[in-house]
């Protein structure tokens, strides 16, 4: 079920900062990530009852505005934080992709140390569990790369595609699955 929501959550905000240093193509990164973000607050519960509601009970709605909470929250807050303060914010937005990975180093710090106990001990279990999400990952960013391949996208256009896909929102997955 976990694999499951971390396949149907959108991808992360912190791909647009792994296609800016990759440079890949940002400009592509940002719509991508942009359309997912509007698109989640429905998909995302939608999939995730449609592939695991067998096996555990999703609430579609609770689930829903849990997503908007998470996404358009943040969202609406940073457009108008960078509206209000354009001009303050200009001279220093140099560094907010040092900022950006910062935060991400943390949110995934967070992670591991709430599931230190899991972490600590070595069973075949919790090699299944990162075998899995290795495989999650690295299929997605091997088949956006293909499909990017396919759509004779450029060098940079394939990179941002295999990031894209290969890069959920853990954090977001992380809440979705503790509630």
């Amino acid at each position: 079920v976990g694999l499951i929501l971390a396949g149907c959550v959108p991808g992360a905000m912190a791909s647009n900062v792994m296609s800016y240093i990759a440079k890949a193509d940002a400009a592509y990164s940002v719509s991508l990530t942009t359309v997912s973000t509007i698109l989640c607050p429905l998909l995302t519960p939608l999939l995730t009852q449609l592939l695991a509601g067998t096996v555990l009970h999703v609430s579609f709605w609770p689930m829903m505005f849990d997503v908007l909470r998470m996404v358009a929250g943040p969202l609406l807050i940073g457009l108008l934080f960078r509206r209000l303060l354009r001009e303050r914010i200009e001279p220093v937005v140099h560094v907010f992709p040092a900022i950006s990975v910062t935060f991400i180093v943390f949110i995934c710090a967070l992670v591991v140390a709430g599931n230190r106990a899991f972490f600590s001990t070595f069973s075949t279990e919790l090699v299944l569990v990162v075998g899995a999400v290795f495989v999650l990952n690295v299929y997605g960013m091997l088949a956006g790369y293909g499909v990017g391949h396919l759509a004779r996208f450029n060098l940079p256009r394939k990179r941002t595609l295999s990031i894209e896909i290969g890069m959920q929102n853990a954090g977001m997955g992380t809440v979705l699955a503790l509630a």
